[in-house]
């Protein structure tokens, strides 16, 4: 994983922050959509735990992200209070960075292509629709 993102980073087309945005979507989504389509919600213990593993995560892959949270502290206690301050670093994050941009309405395009590729051709525009139902607000808007 490092050396596919070292000549990004080295480059300047990926940043710490693009590293801990990306990190915190593969860590608070699954969460979210738990919360939203599931019959219960994940108890602290699970999010502690998801914590834990996607700190690991972060280490491994050198992402910085002391200097990103929660100013002036030295660590966490926990695997939960891991979680909670990258998904409050991360909505942060969106309000900043998650605007309208022809740049998100590509990558959105070309995600949506990945993703409907097996769908016959009739039924893309449906099936177009039903991803953006479980898109955000915000999502939608910085896609266009």
């Amino acid at each position: 994983m490092n050396y596919i993102h070292s000549g990004y980073q080295a480059s300047g087309k990926i940043s710490h922050d693009d590293l801990l945005y990306t990190l915190s979507v593969f860590m608070t989504e699954p969460v979210r959509w738990v919360s939203r389509y599931e019959w219960r919600d994940f108890t602290p213990m699970e999010l502690c735990a998801v914590g834990t593993f996607w700190k690991g995560m972060a280490d491994s892959m050198g992402i910085d992200y002391q200097s990103r949270l929660k100013q002036g502290k030295s660590g966490w206690k926990d695997g939960l209070e891991f979680w909670e301050d990258v998904a409050q670093w991360a909505r942060a994050y969106e309000e900043r960075c998650m605007v309208p941009a022809v740049s998100n309405k590509k990558t959105g395009d070309e995600t949506a292509s990945l993703l409907l590729h097996l769908v016959p051709l009739k039924l893309r525009p449906y099936a177009m629709k039903a991803i953006t139902v479980v898109m955000e607000d915000r999502l939608k808007r910085s896609m266009m």
